[in-house]
């Protein structure tokens, strides 16, 4: 006879919508040491549970361990992710740090001087390449003043300079993070000022050489690129810039990697927004690209959010940001692949004026204010969101079940819930264990019949996981559950 005993699993494919999915992001300024008179100090790293609709502070910088956080989170494969601050740190020049999601703890990994680079105002994000290393850029510094691309190793928490920009050659205030061609290994990225017309240049550097290539010197139009580079379903680099364009006010711009030629596809202006700035752009599956810019839009100049078809070169305005629910966005959008909706901030506006954060659903096109930074919660959310699958930080492995076998309902549901087992044996006594995300114990009981009752209605709403085994230990079912309030 087999036992069946029911525990928590976490998987990748549940049938099942609700999202195993975290946002996790930085604020510029705000958290534990808010204030009121200098709001833009500090700054935090904060998550939002996209079911539950909570924001949750899980760490407030404060000087030492570097202030003003403004770049995107980058997760690596071990339950960390990586960050830089503009300021603070032993030189008070910024810093790299690394934070476990797991422990909450912040380590500085990097403290940036004039050797080694430092960020300023730059939006320097990490990018982690297919050798292992994470590489980086810096605003300013280094053995020119321009900048530096450098790398840093997980695993022995060593980094180095790689290369040393110089303003009027390769370029200075190198923005975002690099872009990788696994082909050819180069790493591709934009500066905003500097080379041959003072307008930033488009480089690529080989980490196996250690040699950086100027590939493009932006002369009026495209100017001024700060904007990180995606490459498109037709072969494509894309990236915009915050200055050129037919009204000086922006544009998109590609690049093709085999003729070297920049074409720009689209000029922003007016209703139609203005100034993307770091607002780098993301193709969906249905082949649009989605972006947002700092200004235009209306006469408050709040910015928009907006659809691109690479197709035909036509923008649509999908939201006229209008300062309430939002107002000049510094980060790009992420989209979670559960539900489908897009995720972003805007680093101003809102109750408070300290920003928002949002989502918006691309079918119904309903924009919704999901969270006002007011100061104490974080200020000035500058950096792009960062979706990390729960399951994955979690540390737990995957293994698929027999189809059907276990099934429970009704399932998103109030916190009754009927679990019925199909290949229960009778007169077997089967244990049940659920776990919520965290990997917390909720609830236990026992099983004695194909179908049993698993009330939660004592926990709050949210993704909560569980496996069916056989008392030889192999797999028997598997699911999740949604609470809903």
């Amino acid at each position: 006879m087999k036992k069946l005993s029911l525990f928590l699993f976490f998987i990748f494919s549940f049938s099942f919508s609700y999202s195993q999915y975290i946002l996790y992001g930085v604020t510029g300024g705000g958290g534990a040491y808010y204030d009121p008179n200098e709001p833009a100090k500090y700054g935090t790293i904060f998550s939002y549970n996209p079911l539950t609709k909570k924001q949750t502070i899980l760490f407030s910088f404060n000087g030492t361990n570097g202030f003003g956080p403004v770049s995107k989170l980058l997760y690596v494969p071990d339950s960390l992710v990586y960050g830089t601050t503009a300021q603070g740190g032993v030189n008070g020049m910024g810093t790299v740090f690394s934070f476990n999601l797991k422990t909450n703890t912040e380590n500085v990994v990097i403290n940036y001087d004039s050797t080694n680079g430092y960020t300023n105002d730059g939006d320097n994000q990490l990018m982690q390449a297919k050798n292992g290393l994470i590489y980086g850029t810096s605003w300013q510094g280094g053995k020119y003043g321009g900048g530096v691309i450098y790398n840093y190793d997980i695993h022995t928490g060593k980094d180095s300079v790689q290369y040393n920009l110089v303003d009027t050659v390769t370029g200075w205030g190198s923005f975002m993070e690099l872009w990788e061609d696994t082909a050819s290994g180069i790493l591709y990225g934009v500066t905003e000022g500097g080379g041959k017309f003072g307008n930033g240049v488009l480089y690529g550097f080989n980490p196996k050489t250690n040699k950086d290539s100027v590939y493009v010197s932006f002369n009026n139009s495209p100017n001024e690129p700060t904007s990180g580079l995606i490459k498109a379903n037709n072969g494509l680099l894309y990236g915009t810039s915050q200055a050129g364009g037919k009204a000086d006010s922006g544009a998109i711009y590609t690049f093709n990697t085999q003729t070297g030629s920049v074409n720009v596809v689209y000029s922003f202006g007016g209703k139609y927004g203005a100034y993307p700035n770091t607002n780098e752009l993301l193709q969906l599956s249905n082949g649009l690209l989605y972006g947002m810019t700092y200004g235009g839009g209306d006469a408050a100049r709040d910015g928009v959010l907006f659809s691109f078809n690479p197709a035909n070169n036509t923008e649509k305005v999908l939201v006229t940001f209008n300062g309430t629910d939002g107002s000049n966005s510094y980060g790009s959008l992420v989209q979670d692949p559960d539900n489908g909706l897009l995720y972003g901030t805007t680093s101003n506006g809102g109750s408070a004026g300290y920003g928002v954060l949002f989502s918006y659903d691309i079918t119904t096109n309903i924009y919704t204010k999901l969270l006002d930074f007011t100061g104490p919660n974080g200020a000035y959310p500058v950096g792009s969101l960062t979706l990390v699958d729960t399951a994955i930080h979690l540390g737990v492995n995957s293994i698929h079940a027999p189809q059907g076998s276990v099934k429970a309902y009704p399932n998103p549901g109030r916190g009754v819930f009927t679990l019925q087992i199909s290949n229960y044996e009778p007169g077997t006594r089967n244990i049940i264990e659920i776990y919520d995300v965290l990997g917390e114990k909720v609830y236990a009981g026992s099983v004695n019949s194909t179908t049993t009752e698993i009330n939660l209605s004592n926990q709050p709403a949210g993704v909560y996981f569980y496996r069916v085994l056989t008392q030889e230990g192999s797999l028997a079912g598997e699911g999740k559950l949604g609470v809903e309030r």
